[in-house]
């Protein structure tokens, strides 16, 4: 009797163990033609901007460096666990999200995976990927929260259960995607270039059983022409290792800490993107500076009827550079830098999302200038001619004279 009590006891904790380790995938594949019509899409989203985004980016390191891990330079949030759900692909976006976060506003929040699952309301024939754990794709998830503005939740609004529960409304953080894009074929070198730039890519695996049972240090190196199953997120690579560190969505026992390495082109590692989150509200960041030194430079704005964000850059004398949020209507933002008295060059870029008959899109604004600071000034921003087709226009500083609505709400 007692042996069979212990036979049954070591067979129920063994099946314990085989359910704790039967992980979800999730990644669904796309055809080739919606893969090409949602970057298509993405392409017109930033016109003919692709140049001046891009420079408007400071790198994280080096990415030329033989070891890289966004764990160093607090560019990545912890691992969670998706459980038995193949919801791996909201997972990957939302980490992807998170580090932009803490990069763009060096801000940590642990948002929603189960927002992405109640909420993501794709196109045809695609309008059911995502739903009851039955897997999607980040291409189609970050088309959708693109083209809707899409703002996300806490995991406090909205905790992860797993499958399609209620989508609830969203709660105002303004912590949104304003920008994703694909690295098409890319070399080892060009993924390291994203990272360094935009923190966390999503990514697709090939994820069996032996992924089940990865242990830290190791590295995943099988070459496989299977497709992909399984989303993750790259964070990093070793040289050494001839491997990417990834951040995986099995939990905090799977690897380190949730975190573990492929290799170079193994494990059928495909289907690359960035995002970047929009820059918040910046106005009041700064205390006001009282030196009798020092000159205030004050640029306005007010975002127009058909602007839902906008960010300023300012580079002061081809060295310093200062960055401005704004993202609440009817709201004059006074965005203050602070200059020795004397000549100074300013090199001002805008990047805003602006909404315009149904259709989100990106508008850039660029200007030099020389400014003479012998007393305070206050200057708007001014859009005028159109430099190159057909969203990079020009920006002139003209006499500060907005006045709000205050009848507006």
């Amino acid at each position: 009797m007692k042996t069979n009590i212990i036979v049954f006891l070591i067979t129920f904790c063994l099946s314990l163990v085989v359910v704790q380790e039967d992980k979800g995938t999730g990644l669904l594949q796309i055809t080739d033609e919606k893969k090409e019509a949602l970057l298509r899409s993405q392409l017109e989203y930033i016109g003919a901007g692709s140049e001046i985004y891009e420079s408007t980016f400071q790198p994280l390191g080096n990415a030329q460096a033989k070891r890289f891990d966004l764990r160093d330079v607090n560019g990545v949030t912890p691992a969670k666990n998706q459980g038995t759900c193949g919801t791996c692909w909201a997972f990957s976006v939302i980490s992807a999200i998170e580090s932009s976060h803490l990069i763009i506003n060096n801000a940590t929040n642990d948002l929603s995976e189960q927002q992405l699952v109640d909420c993501a309301r794709l196109d045809p024939p695609y309008q059911e990927y995502g739903n009851n754990c039955k897997g999607s794709h980040p291409y189609l998830v970050l088309d959708w929260m693109t083209k809707n503005d899409i703002e996300l939740n806490t995991e406090n609004q909205q905790p992860y259960v797993g499958p399609r529960q209620n989508c609830l409304t969203q709660n105002g953080n303004n912590i949104r995607v304003s920008n994703w894009g694909e690295l098409r074929n890319p070399s080892i070198q060009e993924i390291k270039n994203a990272i360094v730039k935009h923190g966390a890519l999503t990514s697709g695996v090939y994820a069996d059983k032996r992924w089940q049972n990865y242990k830290s240090g190791q590295i995943l190196n099988r070459y496989t022409t299977k497709k992909p199953n399984h989303a993750i997120s790259v964070v990093g690579w070793d040289d050494t290792k001839q491997a990417w560190l990834i951040k995986n969505s099995w939990g905090t026992s799977w690897g380190d800490m949730g975190f573990g390495w492929v290799g170079y082109g193994k494990e059928a590692m495909k289907d690359f993107n960035w995002l970047d989150v929009a820059r918040l509200d910046s106005d009041s960041d700064e205390p006001e500076i009282n030196d009798k030194d020092l000159i205030t430079i004050n640029l306005t704005h007010v975002l127009g009827s058909i602007e839902d964000h906008q960010e300023l850059i300012v580079t002061i004398n081809g060295s310093v550079t200062k960055r401005f949020g704004m993202n609440k209507k009817n709201t004059k933002y006074n965005n203050k830098i602070y200059l020795p008295k004397g000549k100074h060059s300013l090199n001002i870029i805008t990047k805003s999302i602006v909404s315009k008959k149904g259709k989100k899109s990106m508008l850039f604004g660029k200007g030099d200038f020389q400014i003479d600071a012998t007393e305070n000034q206050s200057y708007k921003l001014v859009y005028t001619k159109r430099i190159k087709d057909p969203n990079i226009f020009e920006i002139v500083l003209r006499p500060d004279d907005i006045k709000l609505n205050k009848n507006k709400n």
